[in-house]
């Protein structure tokens, strides 16, 4: 009976590790954004091992919307200023932050973003 527990609490634990690392690592979540470069800020590179601006040389902190219309804070870097008014799809990582985007069309977009941006 005591190795029947511990063999459950073995496979509890992980599964548990498993399903935590689907959602932190793999997991990505998409966001839509207009570029607006009067929220751009030219960053230094801090150099060694570890740098939080990962190399590049400006950040963007934008607001995104899912495809539900809700509202979240997001700072990107990219190694050139972007096109004004672009709008943008963006995969975000729980622990990586942004590790892809694109360009997108206006009609593109899940209509419930649209609605938060008046069409151009």
């Amino acid at each position: 009976m005591k190795k029947l527990s511990i063999i459950i609490g073995v496979i509890a634990f992980l599964a548990i590790c498993v399903v935590s690392f689907y959602f932190i690592f793999q997991k990505d979540y998409t966001y839509y954004t207009r570029i607006d470069n009067t929220k751009i800020k030219e960053v230094e590179s801090s150099g060694g091992v570890f740098d939080i601006h990962g190399g590049m040389k400006y950040e963007y902190n934008l607001t995104m919307y899912d495809e539900n219309g809700t509202s979240k804070e997001i700072k990107f870097g990219t190694n050139r200023e972007l096109r004004n008014e672009a709008f943008l799809k963006v995969k975000y990582y729980l622990i990586s932050g942004v590790n892809k985007w694109e360009e997108v069309e206006y009609d593109d977009m899940p209509e419930k973003v649209q609605e938060k941006y008046n069409k151009i």
